[in-house]
């Protein structure tokens, strides 16, 4: 997920209002697409003949898995802080 996204997402996150929750929302997509994109990538390199492609792959999946979690947990702790919620 590009950097840019994850700007928006912390930037409605600093709001008060409606659109903390959108941004709660929106990081909550992001990480259920990133999770199913890698699926989609683990499922695939278990069928490729070249093991050591495969393996850069995964390995790649897993970091990329890792920076956007942790941008997620971030961004969702800075929209409990600021939001009001119920």
């Amino acid at each position: 997920m590009p950097d840019g996204v994850w700007l928006i997402f912390s930037t409605m996150a600093r709001s008060r209002g409606r659109s903390a929750s959108d941004a709660a929302t929106a990081v909550h997509m992001a990480r259920a697409a990133i999770e199913s994109a890698g699926m989609n990538v683990r499922g695939n390199a278990a069928g490729l003949k070249d093991k050591a492609s495969a393996e850069r792959q995964v390995q790649e999946l897993k970091e990329l898995a890792m920076r956007a979690g942790a941008l997620a947990e971030q961004i969702l702790g800075d929209i409990e802080k600021q939001a009001t919620f119920a």
